[in-house]
């Protein structure tokens, strides 16, 4: 037990719930660092204005501001945003059921 009497884990999720706005704001700055500017457009030739890490810098803001019921809404609605629905592993038949209801891995399409 840890000194606010709470186990390993749930410290472990309470600083990284502190501190993941902070990394996602230092993705942001990366993002417009010149380094970053240049190679975008050497490589594209543009440059990049950086909307999806703003995007997630503002939605960590709204999940600190908001309700907890909010919060979650918000964190599922992000991380839904960011699967492509495609799972990486083909279940055998009779885990697929399981897989859908447990994590939300969508039934292979027939």
């Amino acid at each position: 037990m840890g000194e606010r009497g709470e186990t390993l884990d749930e410290r472990i999720a309470r600083q990284r719930a502190q501190h993941s706005c902070l990394k996602r704001l230092d993705e942001l700055m990366y993002c417009m660092t010149i380094t970053n500017q240049l190679s975008k457009y050497y490589r594209d030739g543009q440059y990049d204005n950086c909307p999806e890490r703003f995007n997630r810098w503002s939605t960590c803001l709204k999940m600190k501001l908001s309700k907890d019921h909010v919060a979650l809404a918000l964190e599922e609605k992000e991380w839904r945003e960011s699967v492509s629905g495609e799972h990486v592993f083909m279940f055998k038949p009779q885990y697929r059921e399981e897989a859908h209801k447990r994590y939300g891995v969508p039934l292979p399409r027939t």
